[in-house]
């Protein structure tokens, strides 16, 4: 089984309210990089999950450097 923190969550579902609301027309600003992301899972083309990951990857590391 695999933990998943609070914070990950709470970032998690913060993605998908967003993906939700650019679907049904409510984002008001996107970054271009998205855009193409949320287009997709719009027309059916990703899935939720799917959106998630690809924009988990996109955001800048928070993690300590090393």
């Amino acid at each position: 089984m695999i933990a998943i923190s609070a914070a990950t969550e709470k970032n998690r579902q913060a993605l998908i309210n967003a993906a939700i609301s650019y679907k049904n027309g409510f984002a008001t600003e996107v970054a271009p990089a998205h855009r193409q992301v949320l287009n997709q899972f719009a027309l059916g083309r990703l899935t939720i999950d799917e959106v998630v990951y690809y924009l988990e990857a996109a955001a800048p590391s928070t993690g300590p450097s090393h």
